[in-house]
């Protein structure tokens, strides 16, 4: 039989931790309820570590089968230290690494709104910023726009550690509160290289070339 970690705990807790009780003649059935129990938590416990044990040795194998998903919080990487052949090197991006270069897929909201923090200078009023800090820069391109002061500015620089994101042109200090709202249209984001197929494209949608030619040939 199968036990589940909260039935193991409760068979644990019936165990009686009193028994026996010095000093006087204890039922040995009380001996034989105890052993049982423990035989049986100890039993599942092993049985759930294999269970557990054999899921680690299978992350190690030559393939993985999963039926739900794979959640990882930090990078994700496929081949070798030498031979990546994809990387999602933070939520915003999939690298695809082929024989002859490398495809970047970005998926991102054009869209991105954050709350404002703080411009680097706000302590001087009246004086000019560039860099101001937001609560999440993360999914801010460079080159986003964002309109600060009824005026239409463009991201220069994004610091995803720091939170920091600079602009131009200038700004006066104070230009927004702490709190205020600032969206952020990205641009569309230039592919890197070439994407040759040998074979069928079918679309069930739009194909948009931002730049450049799209070509079909025979």
């Amino acid at each position: 039989m199968t036990y589940s970690l909260s039935t193991i705990s409760d068979i644990i807790n019936t165990i009686d931790v009193g028994f026996p009780i010095a000093g006087q003649d204890n039922d040995s059935q009380g001996f034989r309820n105890n052993f049982n129990r423990i035989q049986t938590s100890l039993s599942a416990t092993i049985a759930i570590v294999g269970d557990i044990t054999n899921t680690i040795s299978t992350l190690g194998s030559t393939q993985y089968t999963t039926s739900t998903y794979i959640h990882a919080l930090e990078h994700v990487k496929i081949g070798t230290e030498t031979n990546v052949i994809l990387s999602i090197p933070s939520e915003n991006s999939l690298v695809a690494t082929f024989n002859t270069g490398s495809m970047v897929l970005i998926g991102l909201s054009q869209i991105v709104e954050t709350q404002a923090a703080y411009a680097l200078t706000d302590s001087v009023t009246d004086s000019t910023a560039t860099t101001f800090a937001v609560v999440e820069s993360k999914g801010i391109l460079v080159g986003a726009k964002v309109t600060i002061a009824s005026q239409l500015r463009t991201v220069t620089s994004v610091d995803n550690d720091t939170n920091y994101i600079s602009v131009t042109p200038a700004f006066t200090v104070p230009s927004f509160d702490v709190g205020d709202t600032l969206t952020f249209t990205n641009p569309h984001p230039t592919p890197v290289g070439n994407l040759e197929l040998d074979g069928d494209i079918i679309v069930t949608g739009n194909i948009t070339a931002f730049s450049g030619s799209l070509l079909m040939k025979d």
